[in-house]
């Protein structure tokens, strides 16, 4: 009898360790990145090889605004970020895919640009934008363009500056 609940005890905690590795596995490539990024694990110093499939699982995250402070950064920037939110890196992220997939000109290492911020062009140059109101307009137009590849092709969306009819752009 005492056998019988020893192997009972074995099965059961087998049973809830493949249910936990179920649920590991069960996460996208893009869930396992930004929970690294919100966590502050994620600890490679260039971006992550995705692809245009990934897009729709980035910009779940598009409004997401904690903020990380640990994250792959454009060592070629003179200009030191202090944290950005999950929301505008992970829109930062679309961008490295849209740039990396049209070939456009791009830095090493993945990056789009020199920060994961947008600028806005005013009356005296360009001007860094940090607020919840322009990580909401860059999450809106994103979402906007992505809507789009049901109507262009990947490619030719992939060309379409999301931010072309914003004020903004990528710093």
């Amino acid at each position: 009898m005492k056998k019988i609940h020893i192997l009972a005890i074995l099965l059961l905690l087998n049973l809830i360790s493949c249910r936990e590795d179920d649920t590991q596995k069960d996460k996208s490539a893009v869930d396992l990145y930004i929970e690294r990024l919100q966590s502050g694990q994620y600890d490679a110093v260039e971006m992550p090889p995705f692809t245009a499939e990934t897009i729709p699982d980035l910009l779940k995250y598009r409004n997401n605004t904690q903020r990380i402070t640990q994250f792959p950064r454009n060592p070629l920037s003179s200009f030191s970020i202090p944290d950005c939110t999950i929301g505008m890196y992970a829109l930062w992220t679309i961008e490295s895919i849209r740039v990396t997939y049209t070939q456009i000109d791009q830095f090493p290492g993945r990056f789009p640009s020199l920060n994961p911020y947008v600028a806005e062009q005013t009356e005296d140059g360009l001007v860094r934008i940090d607020s919840s109101m322009a990580q909401q307009d860059v999450a809106k137009a994103y979402q906007v363009w992505w809507n789009r590849s049901q109507q262009v092709g990947l490619y030719d969306l992939m060309e379409i500056n999301p931010l072309e009819s914003t004020a903004y752009q990528w710093l």
